[in-house]
């Protein structure tokens, strides 16, 4: 198809005024090679491009294509599952400005559909409650000063430093369900709470260690102290570091550490592990193995991803359940033991989340209120 030709049904496209043979033509076009579906992704998303390619000019058009071809680098999303041992593609996944558009390799070539629900699930928003302690509790949802610490408006608690009305003793941060949150701890650390997690801290750390507890997941970038080692407790696990950015899932009885910069000792009451950058422990009773799971799986929940790596369906509603605050009921003859593989960002509403997967697995994922059923497609 001659350029020109593309030009004119991609901008037909983007102001919505396709005629059913003119949406096949474009479809056809996209199925012909790769490229093409990278450069419509990049064309629709490129306020730039667009401009260019509004102006109708050949010469400027030709300019165009070239500075799509040079930021075309890479696809935006991709989904792919694994029965055993064998790996088949079964899509790609585009997203642009309140649209989706998905190119597979059998079913239906093209959906299109408006991202606009009449009922629908945000993802997770900056929302915890703190338990001072002295037993006083505090929703954070604004900009407050509470006793020491100031809530900041983009969702994050600041310790402040020389602080003098902080109550001695150990204070909690929690986040509920659908919901995420950052703290500075009093020594400059830096601790991002997933959904459904906590935090214990004193006001005050010892001058010879700093230690605090967790339940659920949280990513630390603790701040360097060579004379006060940094340890962080989850049940009969310690994590000691002096200065590292890693991660801890204690959501289940078997934790997971990944640990993203510097060196940290992982120990439980039988064993002991040096964790060196880019390792993943898991933990299995009192047992520490090293994980084959990468750890760009285990933070990509810091970059607003959902990642799944080899993963059955357990894992991946649990996912949604703790980030949108819902239900899942999986009917009896699923399957559960398919494992998938791909990525998807986290800041999407969740039908359209559930939409991908739909379109992409055999299954049937479905939201009632605030419910997930997942059956047999």
């Amino acid at each position: 198809m001659e350029r020109n030709r593309v030009t004119n049904l991609i901008l037909k496209y983007k102001l919505s005024s396709l005629t059913d043979e003119e949406l096949d033509e474009l479809t056809s076009w996209l199925k012909e090679k790769p490229e093409n579906v990278s450069a419509f992704s990049s064309i629709c998303k490129d306020k730039e491009v667009l401009e260019a390619f509004n102006t109708f000019e050949t010469a400027v058009a030709e300019d165009a294509w070239e500075l799509v071809r040079k930021k075309v680098t890479k696809k935006n999303v991709f989904f792919r599952y694994y029965r055993y041992v064998a790996a088949v593609s079964i899509g790609l996944l585009l997203s642009f400005t309140g649209y989706y558009i998905w190119i597979a390799d059998t079913g239906r070539e093209v959906v299109e559909k408006n991202a606009t629900k009449a009922l629908d699930l945000f993802p997770a928003k900056a929302e915890a409650r703190l338990i001072t302690s002295d037993g006083e509790e505090h929703d954070l949802h604004a900009a407050a000063h509470i006793n020491g610490f100031t809530s900041l408006e983009e969702g994050s608690l600041q310790y402040e430093e020389g602080a003098t009305d902080v109550p001695p003793g150990i204070n909690t941060l929690m986040t509920p369900e659908a919901a995420v949150y950052t703290m500075f701890l009093p020594d400059g650390t830096k601790a991002m709470l997933n959904a459904s997690s906590s935090l214990e801290f004193p006001s005050k750390f010892a001058s010879d260690s700093r230690v605090v507890k967790v339940t659920g997941e949280v990513y630390f970038e603790v701040k360097s102290d060579k004379n006060r080692p940094f340890v962080v407790q989850s049940d009969d696990l310690k994590i000691k570091v002096l200065g590292t950015k890693f991660n801890i899932n204690a959501y289940e009885q078997n934790k997971r550490i990944a640990l993203l910069e510097g060196k940290v000792q992982v120990e439980n009451l039988e064993n002991k592990k040096i964790m060196m950058p880019n390792d993943v422990i898991i933990t299995r009773g009192e047992e520490l193995f090293k994980s084959n799971k990468s750890i760009e799986r285990e933070l990509s929940w810091v970059d607003d991803l959902f990642y799944f790596e080899k993963d059955n369906l357990k894992h991946i509603t649990t996912q949604l359940r703790r980030w949108y605050g819902v239900d899942v009921e999986i009917a009896p003859q699923v399957n559960q033991n398919v494992l998938y593989t791909g990525k998807i960002s986290r800041q999407a509403m969740l039908t359209d989340v559930l939409d991908i997967l739909n379109y992409l697995t055999n299954l049937k994922f479905k939201l009632n209120e605030k419910k997930i059923t997942v059956t047999v497609n």
